[in-house]
């Protein structure tokens, strides 16, 4: 009963990858095959050889035959991290493997576009002993969906379309870069919570990938709160077999620090603004290291807190911005003035509402969690009421398009 439910697991998410990807699934069938080859034999010279095999494999598909119409498939990024964590972790353990196990974890498609990243030993002791879920548990999942639909199709999907196009001058301009950052937000968070939801229907728990990044009051608190799961793949299979914090000398860490950084920026995109995009957030967050400890009163790291966001805000240009002609072009309109445009004013201060609202933690307690008593019954339902009815009356063409397929 059990290898009947992983082969169905299987053959559905194969089959959902290739209604998305095309022929791009047979390419990754072959490559799953090949990992888990890999793992039968494991050495470091294998893991090695694995790793710059999907480095080779990201830049080939990525960069040298874009133009010739094979471009890089949607969630490779995702199936390639889960292969490296699987080899280093086999590695590790010297643990002999099944292959349908292998299979169900590189495949399992609620997270294979996007992630979250999880361990094949977090996913496997759960798909072996995996159940039908509870009401409760397919209730929540109802409500995650709602809430995740309501971020993408209400928020990010019409600042995609009002406000972050980033064609603006002067103060008008800078509205435009705090919206393109909360799309941006909003967009990821909605697909990670898809995810969460779809896993949880089929019987596994998938981690939180977002803590209210936007609420961090440094680069480093940012960054345990934004896209936490390949947070922490970089600090496993990055920063610390670089050395990680060990050693007296603050030159060491903040090597490996700018290191991993610049892995996860060339990984998004081997341009001169992601570049800058990684050096700049591994900086800052070494620069805290040394001095943020210093900002004893209450109000300066208030406004620091202000500041992180705005900083990140304006770094996430990065996915927009593609060369340092668009960057002159960028910095140009910023200083160039313009008359105020209220429009994206209201649409500014509605945003960071609605931000504020979807994001706080009594709407997270109210849509991950389920109570019996009657008055947090009343507010769960009210709330799932009404945002039901503000997608049915403000959603038109809804798109399932989310903005980080393309990394």
């Amino acid at each position: 009963m059990r290898t009947a439910y992983k082969y169905t697991v299987l053959i559905a998410s194969i089959a959902a990858y290739y209604l998305v990807a095309g022929e791009a699934a047979l390419m990754l069938v072959v490559l799953a095959a090949v990992v888990y080859l890999s793992s039968i034999r494991i050495s470091k010279l294998v893991v090695a050889l694995n790793v710059i095999m999907q480095g080779m494999g990201f830049i080939a598909l990525k960069y040298v035959f874009a133009d010739k119409g094979v471009g890089l498939p949607i969630g490779y990024s995702v199936f390639a991290f889960s292969a490296i964590a699987y080899l280093v972790d086999t590695l590790k353990s010297g643990k002999k493997n099944n292959i349908l196990n292998v299979f169900c974890f590189l495949f399992f498609f609620p997270k294979m576009l996007a992630g979250p990243l999880i361990r094949y030993d977090f996913f496997v002791k759960q798909i072996d002993n995996s159940r039908m879920p509870s009401k409760e548990q397919a209730y929540t999942a109802f409500k995650i969906i709602i809430h995740a639909s309501f971020c993408k199709f209400v928020v990010a999907d019409v600042l995609c379309h009002f406000g972050a196009d980033g064609n603006g001058s002067g103060i008008n301009l800078l509205m435009q870069v705090l919206l393109f950052a909360i799309e941006i937000y909003m967009d990821f968070l909605a697909y990670s919570n898809y995810a969460i939801a779809f896993a949880m229907l089929l019987g596994i728990s998938l981690p939180v990938n977002f803590n209210r990044p936007y609420a961090a009051s440094s680069f480093r608190e940012f960054w345990r709160r934004w896209n936490i799961t390949l947070s922490e793949w970089l600090r496993d299979y990055v920063y610390i077999p670089l050395g990680g914090n060990r050693g007296k000398r603050k030159i060491g860490k903040d090597v490996n620090t700018m290191i991993t950084f610049l892995v996860s920026a060339v990984w998004h995109g081997a341009t001169i603004p992601f570049l800058f995009w990684g050096l700049a957030h591994g900086s800052l967050v070494c620069l805290e290291r040394r001095f943020i400890n210093k900002l004893i009163s209450p109000v300066l790291k208030r406004i620091y807190a202000v500041a992180v966001f705005v900083i990140a805000a304006f770094l996430w240009q990065a996915f927009r911005l593609k060369d340092t002609v668009a960057i002159t072009d960028f910095l140009m309109c910023l200083t160039t003035s313009a008359p105020i445009s209220l429009a994206l004013v209201k649409v500014t201060a509605v945003t960071f509402l609605l931000m504020y609202a979807l994001d706080s933690q009594k709407m997270t307690a109210i849509v991950f969690t389920t109570e019996q008593g009657r008055g947090f019954i009343v507010r769960e339902v009210a709330l799932m009421c009404a945002m039901i009815c503000v997608m049915i009356l403000f959603t038109s063409n809804p798109s399932l398009n989310f903005f980080y397929f393309r990394f």
